[in-house]
This record gives structure tokens, sequence and C-alpha cells, in this order.
């Protein structure tokens, strides 16, 4: 049944299996909401409002708390929000976070400033420049102010190399000519100016700069000029190190992060620091919370196969997580297979087979060996075809709805429907529900099916 299902619904199913019923499963609800697609969030959100009569964002708020419910909340709302989120709450209250203001303004780039300055203006009633103007001064507000209305120019790039040099050498530093080069690159192009500043003058740029500059504005320059796994990895860094952990400023960086930059930041902290950024962390966190931030930080094929075997490990198998989180899986299903295998003793599929008998364990077992290629070539009006004939071959069916890519069963669904004038969903459902046929088969087997089509 999921594998029929189309994707938001399947999310929007599993969300609401690990939140509803008598108490909460954290461990799959961290799992789901930290790898949620962002193609997907807002679909995600809209459809479970319709579904559940309840948003999202209340339902995890209801069923969660302290630092473990704001990274669920951070990671569930769309990105824009979440940093206009975080920076307001840097400047409201007693005190500013200077810090938390540097880590999300100097992370993101032209593109993203601009939809943040729109959200928050929306959410606060206030413009984002003003309200960042009025909470710091001197350098690092010229920076900050700079920072948001600069505008992007045409660049010399051995000329700037040259500018930069003489706004730092000799007596004192010239700081508003160090502001006015920085803030106006691009992130391309600075990466550009710390390649060509460190050969021409055999000293890197954001070194010369650290030791001409200090404090927030120092911390400001330096988010900009590092390049962005770089200035990710040094905030999570001092984040982590010295006394005490800065809670909401790794919420603040770890959340959103894409699969490439999730890999990037393990890799790149391990060549800045020598160390284990997930080690870190686990050190540092304790808890649903520490398990919410090493699921935003591993890619997501990893944290899905932590939570499969977590299905099946223990008394008993949890037959709809395993479902679930199989039929998610299917289009990674490569990754996934491979990183199971490599963090236990046993094969995926061997593990299924010792939990589960009958066609339901064939689904699933064929699940887990797939291959998640996209195979666009295939001709669906084929397929739709064959998925007609399936409805009276239980063999066939199986086959093709554990081994066909997402993409080919969603388009030989449309077709099949355009046909048959009836989805291929519902033909299994009405097939299950026959006095003859599927009917004997276990409630789990049929579920699956319609899952697969999710």
């Amino acid at each position: 049944k999921q594998l029929l299902v189309d994707p938001v619904d399947l999310w929007c199913q599993a969300l609401q299996d690990a939140m509803d019923g008598l108490g909460t499963d954290e461990d799959t609800l961290t799992a789901l909401v930290c790898t949620i697609p962002e193609e997907f969030r807002d679909a995600i959100h809209q459809r479970y409002k319709e579904r559940k009569g309840q948003s999202l964002l209340a339902h995890i708020k209801s069923e969660t708390s302290f630092n473990y419910q704001k990274v669920l909340l951070a990671q569930a709302t769309t990105p824009a929000l979440s940093r206009a989120q975080a920076l307001n709450g840097a400047m409201v209250g007693l005190g500013t976070d200077e810090g938390q203001l540097i880590r999300i303004v100097t992370a993101c780039d032209r593109g993203e400033r601009l939809e943040i300055m729109e959200v928050y203006e929306r959410a606060y009633n206030k413009l984002l420049v003003e309200h960042i103007d009025s909470e710091i001064s001197g350098d690092f507000k010229k920076t900050m102010h700079a920072i948001f209305t600069t505008e992007e120019s045409e660049y010399d790039l051995d000329a700037d190399c040259q500018a930069l040099k003489e706004a730092m050498e000799g007596w004192g530093t010239d700081e508003e000519a160090l502001i006015k080069l920085v803030c106006s690159k691009t992130k391309q192009q600075m990466r550009d100016i710390r390649q060509r500043f460190e050969e021409t003058e055999g000293r890197k740029l954001v070194d010369w700069v650290e030791s001409e500059t200090s404090g927030y504005f120092q911390d400001a320059l330096l988010g900009l000029i590092r390049s962005p796994i770089d200035a990710l990895c040094h905030g999570v860094r001092d984040c982590i190190k010295g006394f005490g952990t800065d809670d909401t400023g790794l919420i603040t960086l770890i959340t959103h992060l894409p699969e490439f930059k999730r890999l990037a930041l393990i890799k790149r902290y391990y060549e800045l620091f020598k160390r284990d950024v997930l080690a870190d962390i686990r050190n540092d966190t304790s808890g649903d919370y520490r398990k919410a931030l090493l699921a935003c930080v591993r890619p997501p094929p990893a944290v899905w196969a932590s939570t499969l075997k977590s299905a099946m490990k223990g008394l008993g198998t949890a037959d709809c997580l395993l479902i679930n989180f199989l039929c998610i899986a299917k289009d990674h299903m490569d990754e996934v297979r491979e990183i199971f295998d490599k963090e236990n003793s046993t094969p995926l599929y061997k593990w299924i087979e010792g939990e589960c008998s009958g066609d339901y364990k064939n689904v699933l077992v064929a699940l887990a060996l797939r291959s998640s290629a996209d195979r666009v070539d295939m001709a669906p009006i084929y397929w739709a075809q064959r998925c007609a004939d399936a409805l009276y071959d239980v063999t066939t069916l199986k086959t093709l709805l554990t081994s066909l890519p997402a993409v080919v069963l969603r388009r030989a669904g449309d077709i099949y429907k355009a046909v048959y004038g009836d989805s291929l969903a519902d033909g299994i459902k009405k097939k299950c529900e026959e006095g003859r046929g599927f009917s004997f088969f276990t409630d789990y087997w049929k579920i699956t099916m319609q899952r697969l089509l999710e």
C-alpha cells in the first residue's frame, strides 16, 4: 500500500505514526524531521494540517520539550523563517547575542539574506537591518549594515587583493576600506581573492585580517572571508569548545544542512581540528537532544539505516516503522544498504528475513535489495499495463512495486488512472477487500504494497 502513495502522504503518515497514540516514538520522529526533503517541506506542512487538523509544528511542540524541541522545530520550519526567528531571538530581551547574529548572517549568500529580510519584516513588522543597527555599534555595526546593503559589483581580482593589502599594512588599519572590500564580494569572488592573495603575498588573507582586527568586528569579517564550509566548521567548534555548550548556536548552525554540506562538515572539521564532529557533539550533549543533532549532521541514508535497525532489534518488530522507512528510503536503497551492512555484521536483507515471514518478508527483502537508480528510459505505458495485469498475479505485483524506480511508478500510475479510470492504489485496495485473491494475505503485506506507491 505505501509504495503506491504520494511521497508527501507517506511522510505525513509516518510523522503521524510517530506521534499519535500512547506516547511519542522520539527516535522515529527525530529520524523523520531531521531528514525531511526540502522539496517536500511546504507540501508536507499543508497536507499534514489537512489530514490531522493540526499543524505539524504544533503537534511537534505538544509532544517534545527543551533543546530537543528546539532542534525539531527549527528543522521542521522553512530555512528562511527559522533563521529569521533565530535572529529575532538574538536581539530581543536582555542583551544581544552578537555571535548568533554573525553566525547566521555570514553563513548566508546574498539571495538568502534578501529572503530572510522579507520573512523577518512579515513576521515581526520591522526591518531587519534597522533592528540589527539598533542593537550593535562601531565597526561591527558598519560591517553588519554593509553585508545587507552593499550592492554586488564587478571586481578586479588583482586590484582588490592589492587594496586589501594596503588597507592592513603600515601603521593602523583602514577599517572602512576593509569593510567595503570584504562585504561587497560574493562567496565565489571571495574564494578567488583568498587564492590570489596567498599566491601574491605569501600569506593567507584570513590570517592577516585576524592579526589586524579584534572582537565581533573580526568575527564578522572572518565569517565572510572563510569558505562557507570552513566558517561552518569554525562556528560549530566555537559552540562546543571550552566550558559549556552554546546550544542555541549549535542548533542554528546544523539545522537545514543539505546532504553535501553534512558530508563536507564531517570531512573538513576533521581536517581543520583533527577531531570527529559527531564525537564532539556526542560528548557535549545527551538524550534525545543529542540524537536530533546527530541526525541533522549525518547523511539521511545513514539516519534511515540506523532507524531500520532499531525497528527490528529487541523483542518483536515494529512493522509500521519498518514499512515506512523502507518505502521512504526506496530511492536511496543502494546507500542505505551499504551503510547498514557496514555498521552491522548482518546484511539488511538478512535482518528482514529473520524478522518477517511469507509474502510480507519477500516484499521487504525485494525492497532492501532494489537498485535505487532511476531508469527513466522505461516506457510508462508498458509498466501501466504490467501493473494492471499484476492485479491478478501477486508474484508479478510484488516484483513491480519493489523494483521499479519511483519516477516510473508515478508515471505508470498516471497512465493507469487515465486508461482504467481508477488509481492503482485503489485497484490494489479493492483487490485486497475481495473475498478471494489477495484477501488471505496479512494486513502488513497489504499496507506495504500501498505504501510502496507513496
